[in-house]
């Protein structure tokens, strides 16, 4: 399907210039509404069995030691004016990989960045202690996407 969509944006330049060099193209519009047809009647079908697995989740944040804080870390480090927070961070992380501490752990006992940990708010040290209370902007974009949807769809709330 892949290259035949390819195919067929390639074709819009031929179009507006009223060229039918790859007129071809357009013979695909309807396997390809067909296949979109398809694939939505199967996720459909399939959609509701997935179910997500929260301790594996959990096992997961585990193992890392805590290294998904790396991205909340980086940026509440760049706004509190920290020099080089992407570079700190990725050593930070390498030390957690070799020592098996957690990522907080270590940035919370390093004396080099103990000004920033004073800056944060209470809320950032609790999500940087608890990596399962990260969840950046996802809640709101998953509850706007879905409302979107509902209105354009016309569905029952």
């Amino acid at each position: 399907m892949m290259p035949r969509m390819i195919t067929r944006y390639l074709d819009l330049i031929s179009e507006h210039q009223r060229d039918l060099t790859n007129s071809a193209s357009s013979r695909f519009i309807l396997e390809m509404v067909e296949l979109l047809y398809t694939v939505a009647k199967s996720l459909r079908r399939e959609l509701p069995k997935v179910k997500p697995d929260t301790h594996r989740m959990i096992s997961n944040l585990n193992i890392t030691h805590g290294q998904i804080i790396s991205d909340p870390l980086v940026t509440m480090l760049l706004v509190l004016g920290h020099p080089s927070a992407h570079t700190y961070v990725k050593k930070l992380a390498q030390k957690s990989r070799r020592t098996g501490r957690r990522l907080f752990e270590l940035f919370a006992h390093d004396p080099t960045v103990a000004k920033y940990g004073q800056m944060m708010t209470k809320r950032q040290i609790a999500i940087l202690s608890d990596p399962s209370l990260y969840v950046g902007e996802a809640p709101r974009t998953a509850v706007r996407v879905a409302n979107y949807w509902r209105r354009r769809l016309k569905l029952a709330a």
